[in-house]
């Protein structure tokens, strides 16, 4: 078929100015009487047998309604109009076959796709198995949330699914001084999910504090866990383990993560060395990126660099605290 092939439209309904003596509008759903025309039954047997044998001409007013019925739905489709969840239309057909695309009620651009066939729930009342997504506003937005503490928020009204990624905070390495160094602190781990969303719901978390070292004699405190929580279900990032000063310094294990798609484990500390002269560990790498290195002279902590990931502990002979661990983070990306 070529482009150019595309017929005329209907500039008017056909019979849109026949009066009403000359039309049957609406075309009734089942006969009414035995020689007029319906959707069910169409033209009665009696409209094609001859006169002669006791047949009646079909008459001229349900051939106008048929074709301005049918000419109102071409112009319609011809001028590219919307169609919306009709629940006596849908309980007729027995539901929307799987495909079947929709507009929005309430927002113009936004539209309803079917996913399985005989689908007689209404989405603009959040019926199941539809899809929503908008072709003219708000494709897309992201949130970033890094204060630490309990948070909260609600879906944009016009996003359907959202990427989640929820990060623990990094553990701090144990505190060298002259006897010991320490093991560097381990990265929290991370949670990432896609999940369809309603718009208009609300969601909660929380951001995990990074750990911290109390002295240059002790361990590395464990990185705070980091939450996301919508429709019920928590997406989690855990904390990293803390560094250990001791003579055998080992570094903090990394936080694991749970309910995710994908669920990435933080990395470890790495373990200090022993004997003297030693350097201490290494903070373990987030998913977000490396931890801090461990420290060269007294004074120089190694914080954990990027979101969740781990402190650096310092050397042996200097009494030192270890990096503190970065604090966790939860990025949202909503979309149509």
């Amino acid at each position: 078929m070529l482009l150019s092939a595309i017929p005329y439209k209907f500039l008017e309904i056909f019979g849109k100015n026949a009066p009403g003596t000359m039309i049957t509008t609406p075309i009734p759903q089942t006969t009414v009487s035995g020689i007029r025309a319906s959707q069910d039954l169409g033209f009665p047997v009696l409209t094609a047998t001859a006169i002669g044998a006791g047949g009646t001409p079909p008459d001229a007013r349900d051939f106008n309604g048929v074709l301005q019925y049918l000419s109102a739905w071409a112009q319609w489709q011809q001028a590219g109009g919307p169609l919306y969840y009709d629940s006596a239309f849908s309980t007729a057909i027995g539901g929307y076959p799987a495909g079947t695309i929709l507009s929005n009620a309430s927002i113009i651009g936004s539209i309803w796709v079917c996913l399985i066939d005989n689908n007689t729930s209404n989405p603009d009342a959040g019926g199941a198995n539809w899809i929503g997504t908008s072709l003219t506003t708000n494709p897309f937005s992201r949130v970033v949330i890094t204060a630490t503490g309990a948070f909260s928020g609600t879906v944009p009204s016009w996003a359907a699914r959202a990427h989640i990624v929820t990060t623990g905070a990094g553990a701090a390495a144990g505190g060298g001084d002259n006897v010991y160094t320490a093991g560097g602190g381990g990265a929290g781990g991370t949670a990432i999910v896609w999940v369809s969303v309603t718009g208009g719901a609300s969601y909660s978390g929380n951001i995990g504090a990074g750990g911290t070292c109390a002295s240059g004699a002790s361990n590395g405190t464990n990185g705070g866990n980091s939450t996301f929580v919508i429709s019920s279900v928590t997406y989690t990032g855990l904390g990293g383990g803390g560094g250990i000063h001791a003579a055998a310094p080992a570094g903090g294990a990394g936080g694991t993560a749970t309910n995710g798609d994908i669920n990435v484990i933080g990395g470890a500390g790495t373990d200090g060395w022993g004997g003297a002269p030693s350097a201490g560990g290494n903070g373990g790498a987030s998913f977000w990126g490396g931890g801090g290195r461990s420290a060269t002279a007294a004074g120089a902590v190694q914080n954990g660099a990027a979101f969740g990931s781990g402190g650096g502990a310092g050397y042996f002979g200097a009494v030192i605290l270890g990096g503190s661990g970065a604090n966790g983070i939860c990025q949202i990306e909503f979309f149509s």
